[in-house]
């Protein structure tokens, strides 16, 4: 039965075959193109260096795609990078980004921004960021 129990840590089913997936700052990236309608991208505590593109994540109303620290964990921590804005938002919609840190490190870019050549963005809910 091993194997039942790595399988469940990596992903639990919930209501209509939406996703609970864990994310490190080793698999992230990777999962975020997974995500469908409903699925949570649950974020480890840690330090992510490769910012965190929201581009074509689409939910649905009352189905979104929410990608968030874990509760009661210490918050994941975004590091900004030069020339990238730590959340980039391109073509998305029915998005909740909750309990995350940006540390903006001094550098001039954006911790958060609907980036300017997406065609939409809507329905973006940012709840509990702590912003440096």
């Amino acid at each position: 039965m091993p194997s039942k129990a790595i399988f469940l840590g990596l992903f639990l089913l919930t209501e209509a075959n939406a996703v609970i997936l864990e994310g490190t700052p080793d698999n992230y990236r990777r999962l975020l193109n997974s995500l469908s309608a409903g699925d949570t991208l649950a974020l480890q505590p840690g330090v992510y260096r490769a910012g965190l593109p929201i581009h074509r994540l689409v939910g649905e109303q009352g189905r979104p795609i929410v990608i968030s620290g874990v509760a009661g964990e210490p918050r994941p921590v975004f590091i900004a990078r030069t020339g990238h804005n730590t959340v980039s938002i391109v073509d998305s919609a029915y998005v909740q980004l909750k309990n995350l840190e940006l540390d903006g490190r001094g550098l001039t870019v954006d911790g958060v921004k609907a980036e300017g050549h997406s065609r939409w963005a809507h329905h973006i809910v940012i709840e509990n960021l702590l912003i440096r």
